[in-house]
């Protein structure tokens, strides 16, 4: 007899006709393996990595109860209160935290918060590596407005329960290697990256149109380390990130989990190599 599934398995498998098990991160390895493993085949030829090493990083989060239980206890809190979104897909969110373990950056930039998944799984893999600091821009409420604005949504949800701050999915024990800077990133985004000077990672997650999306991927990019790494939740929202990658001539790949939402990039001063999985 088919089991029910709790609350949590719901939100990280809502777009999944079943669940495998109760630990969401494994259902997700049960139930697209094919699609994850080609992702983290194509991760380990972009970031020179071992096959080995890329599936071991991803069993590791997959596995940790006590980072996974955290999210899950608050998100099922903020799902008593009130529909919330906003956050990365629970499919490529592990991808980041593989990609922090392998690159171990000492200082990684993000663009858009929200409820504060993807800073969670980044900060998460910082405190297994030992060091490093993430710093966050965020503008409340502002990118949902501008897509009804421009008709780019039907409709959109709040990214937090009235009166919670965002990043509320972060767990208190990881804050401590945090900075979150609440203001436009149009505004905060040249200023910070001038006074860090150069960066490991940065993570696009922001107002997705092609215009803003251009502007964050270019001032990062100035700043980023040969052999950093320039990520963008929603590539597939537009053509931006292609264009970018292409137009720098850098090797990328864009992720075949969740429909293509997740571009990578690494810098690297040489001849582009596209192995996008979206092309093969």
């Amino acid at each position: 007899m088919r089991r029910r599934l709790d609350p949590y398995e719901r939100v990280s498998l809502k777009s999944f006709s079943r669940a495998t098990s109760r630990n969401p991160l494994r259902g997700v390895i049960g139930l697209l393996w094919g699609a994850a493993a080609s992702d983290l085949y194509a991760l380990s030829r972009l970031l020179g990595s071992s096959l080995a090493e890329v599936f071991s990083y991803y069993e590791e989060i997959a596995g940790d109860r006590w980072f996974l239980s955290m999210l899950k206890d608050k998100l099922l809190e903020a799902f008593r209160l009130e529909r919330v979104g906003g956050y990365i897909d629970f499919t490529i969110a592990p991808m980041l935290y593989v990609i922090v373990r392998i690159l171990r950056p000492s200082i990684v930039v993000e663009t858009g918060v929200g409820p504060g998944a993807s800073s969670a799984f980044i900060l998460r893999a910082l405190e297994v590596n030992g060091f490093g600091k993430l710093y966050s821009i965020d503008l409340p409420e502002a990118d949902h407005k501008i897509y009804l604005q421009l008709k780019l949504v039907k409709e959109t949800h709040h990214y937090s329960p009235h009166g919670w701050n965002p990043g509320w999915l972060v767990p208190e024990e990881l804050r401590w290697r945090w900075e979150l800077i609440l203001d436009d990133a149009r505004q905060v985004l040249p200023r910070l990256l001038s006074k860090l000077g150069k960066i490991d990672m940065f993570l696009h997650d922001s107002l997705h149109t092609y215009e803003h999306m251009i502007f964050e991927y270019s001032i990062a990019y100035r700043y980023i380390r040969d052999g950093g790494v320039l990520a963008s939740d929603d590539a597939n929202w537009n053509s931006a990130f292609r264009d970018f990658c292409a137009s720098k001539m850098n090797p990328y790949i864009i992720t075949l989990t969740a429909g293509g939402r997740l571009g990578v990039m690494v810098k690297k001063l040489r001849k582009r190599f596209d192995i996008s999985l979206l092309d093969l």
